[in-house]
Order: structure tokens, then C-alpha cells, then sequence
């Protein structure tokens, strides 16, 4: 067994990726992880080049509170997810983008990685928890060797990272005393327009893309469950249908569409179709290509205005588009849009 050599450790340390790698931030939301990265050296017994495995000492290594030496209290280990990214909350307070990095600069022979998050069900409100390192294995002659980097540990060389957890950041509407998620909207040139039935006044026709996002210039909109990759081949039926007499002989039908694509920056087309009701295939209007320029911290809504000889069968329609979204570091908000006949806006964020 590869322990028999070793006779002490060279060097161990624990340290995150900030630009101080003695500290992390998480929020407590289940979702929000910190990696934690580990290093150690072992000084091996005259005449012997073999050391232990990295499973070997992936098994002997483990994470201890630092106070105390034993179990973690507030913090869990896991797998790596989606919601991994750095939040430094002195960034957040002054806008700045995000510049943190490994201070550590250490050889070590071998390097492991942990995953790490504070469950709600454990506790919710702010606090703080030192995470040192514990080596723990047997040689075969049936020593046990225990080495701890805790505070009230047996190994010299003290080495841990200190935790500050935040209670999950809250979102709401303009006039509430949250971080508001509101919208904005832009209208698009027309293109690629397929006229169904020929009795359109194209001349007050107008396309409106229309985003979701955080008001704060360091968190954004990041995923939201349930959506989707692009498909310009897949054409969009709208959420809700508007239509208004106008003239004698014209009525303007206005339609909201979400075309549930997921968030991020990237351009992509989108199929809509234009319809007075949504009974049967006679009451497709048009249909349209939309080009979207989306950008991070978007979730994106479309809008449409045509105007039609009258429609003797129109049936207005106003459901409402549900969304569970989360924020980079996994802070989730549940939205309800819904549509006034000229934008899609929140009705209630939650």
C-alpha cells in the first residue's frame, strides 16, 4: 500500500478562486455552490518513489469545520451544477465587474476539487462557517495517521477558508423594496412577412421585441426551467390575442408571443404566427420571421400589430405566461407576464 512511504506531509492548503483565496460568499438558496480548491505534497521515506493514489488520497481527505475539527455545520459538499459563479458582494454594492481569480500559486503533487452549498433547511439567515481539511488513512501495518489543519487541530500548518452565506436575494416589482425585475421592449424591421389571406393593410403593420431583466447592472437573468435552444423552423401560436375596431373597414389585431428561448447573448430568428383566434387554421393571419439580438440578462417576449379587413370571427384571448427564473448564482423568482395589447409586462414577481 502506497501510505507505507509516506513519512509526513510537505504541504497542504485549501483556498478558493477569489482574488483573497482565504474567502468565499454563497447565498443560501440550495442552488448557489463554491468551489473549493485543495492541494498536498507528501514527503516520502528514503529510497521509496511511490506514493499514494489520487483516489487514495481523495479518500483520506475530507472538509472539517474549523473551529471545532468536526463536521461541517451550515455547508454541504455536492457535484458541480449550473450555479457556480463568484458572487463578491463588495462588487455588487459598487456595479464592478467581476475580476477574481486564484491568488494561489502552489505546486502540489496532487490537487482536488469540492464542491460546496448551504441548504436552507439548514439554516436560512446570514453566517459564517471556517472550512479547514482533515487527512485521515491507515498503512498496512495498521497506523493511523490523522492530520488536521483546524484551528484547534493537531498539524502545525494551519490552512482553511472562511464561508460568508447570505440569505437568498429577493425580487420584485418597481415600488417594492426588492431588486426589480421590469422590461423594455424595441421595435423590428419587418421581414420575410407570408400574407395567408390578402386582405391586409400592411401599411400600419409593427414587430416589438420585448425583455425581461434584472434592474441591477451585477446580477442578471441567468436560466429559467422548462426552456429552450432556438428553432427558427418551429412557428410560434401567441399567448394572447387583442383585436380593435379601428376603421370601417379595418380592425387591428395584436398578438403577444413567448418564444421560451433560454437566456444568454446570442442572435437567433424566430417564427410567429399572426392569429384573430385560436380555433381553427382560417384564422392564421400572417406569418413572420422576427431576427432577435438577445443579450445576457434577457428573457425575451415578441409583439405584433396588423391590421385586417374585418374580421367577423376574432375571439380575444389573455392567458398568462408563468416563469420560475433564476439569477447567475441561483437565486430564483416566479413571474407572471402577462400582455396590455401594445407590450408583454410582469403582472407579479415573486
Amino acid at each position: 500500500m502506497s501510505w507505507d512511504n509516506v513519512s509526513s506531509i510537505k504541504n497542504i492548503k485549501i483556498w478558493t478562486d477569489y482574488s483573497d483565496s482565504t474567502q468565499g460568499h454563497l447565498f443560501i438558496n440550495n442552488n448557489h455552490q463554491l468551489l473549493l480548491n485543495v492541494g498536498i505534497s507528501f514527503n516520502l521515506k528514503s529510497g521509496t518513489t511511490a506514493g499514494p493514489t489520487q483516489q487514495e488520497v481523495s479518500n483520506a481527505l475530507s472538509l472539517i469545520n474549523d473551529q471545532d475539527s468536526g463536521p461541517l455545520k451550515y455547508l454541504k459538499i455536492t457535484t458541480a451544477g449550473r450555479y457556480t459563479a463568484i458572487y463578491d458582494p463588495s462588487l455588487a454594492l459598487s456595479a464592478a465587474d467581476s475580476d477574481a481569480a486564484s491568488a494561489e500559486s502552489g505546486t502540489y503533487d496532487y490537487q482536488l476539487t469540492y464542491y460546496v452549498y448551504s441548504p436552507t433547511s439548514m439554516n436560512a439567515e446570514a453566517h459564517a462557517e471556517g472550512v479547514a481539511l482533515k487527512l485521515d488513512y491507515t498503512d498496512t501495518s495498521g497506523n493511523r495517521v490523522v492530520q488536521e489543519t483546524s484551528a484547534t487541530g493537531n498539524y502545525y500548518t494551519k490552512t482553511c477558508v472562511y464561508v460568508t452565506c447570505y440569505p437568498a436575494k429577493l425580487y420584485g416589482m418597481k415600488g417594492e423594496n426588492r431588486t426589480n425585475i421590469t422590461y423594455s421592449s424595441k421595435a423590428v424591421a419587418e421581414a420575410d412577412c407570408w400574407d395567408y389571406s390578402g386582405h391586409f393593410n400592411h401599411s400600419g403593420d409593427s414587430f416589438t421585441v420585448i425583455w425581461f431583466y434584472i434592474d441591477d447592472p451585477y446580477f442578471k437573468l441567468f436560466y429559467f426551467d422548462g426552456c429552450s435552444d432556438p428553432d427558427e423552423n418551429d412557428a410560434h401560436n401567441p399567448y394572447y390575442i387583442y383585436k380593435e375596431h379601428s376603421k370601417t373597414k379595418w380592425d387591428i389585431v395584436y398578438n403577444a408571443f413567448f418564444p421560451n428561448v433560454k437566456c444568454g447573448a446570442f442572435d437567433y430568428g424566430v417564427q410567429i404566427v399572426l392569429r384573430s383566434d385560436m380555433d381553427d387554421s382560417h384564422t392564421t393571419l400572417l406569418t413572420e420571421h422576427i431576427e432577435v439580438h438577445q443579450q445576457q440578462n434577457q428573457i425575451t417576449f415578441l409583439g405584433a400589430h396588423t391590421s385586417v379587413e374585418s374580421l367577423n370571427h376574432a375571439t380575444d384571448m389573455s392567458n398568462r405566461v408563468r416563469i420560475q427564473a433564476y439569477d447567475q448564482f441561483g437565486n430564483s423568482t416566479y413571474i407572471v407576464a402577462f400582455s396590455n395589447g401594445a407590450d408583454a409586462m410582469p403582472l407579479s414577481i415573486s
